[in-house]
């Protein structure tokens, strides 16, 4: 099993992975950031 993490942004991102492989794929910071998240490292703290 391929896996792919880390700067998938874009569909064309994961389009790019996947031709090269990859056919597990991570999201974490992008979908962080679209729930709101300001990404200041606090969410540990509450």
């Amino acid at each position: 099993v391929v896996q792919t993490d880390g700067q998938l942004k874009t569909g064309r991102d994961l389009a790019i992975a996947a031709l090269m492989g990859a056919e597990q794929f991570g999201f974490g910071t992008t979908v962080l950031v679209t729930l709101g998240c300001v990404m200041m490292r606090k969410c540990h703290l509450n």
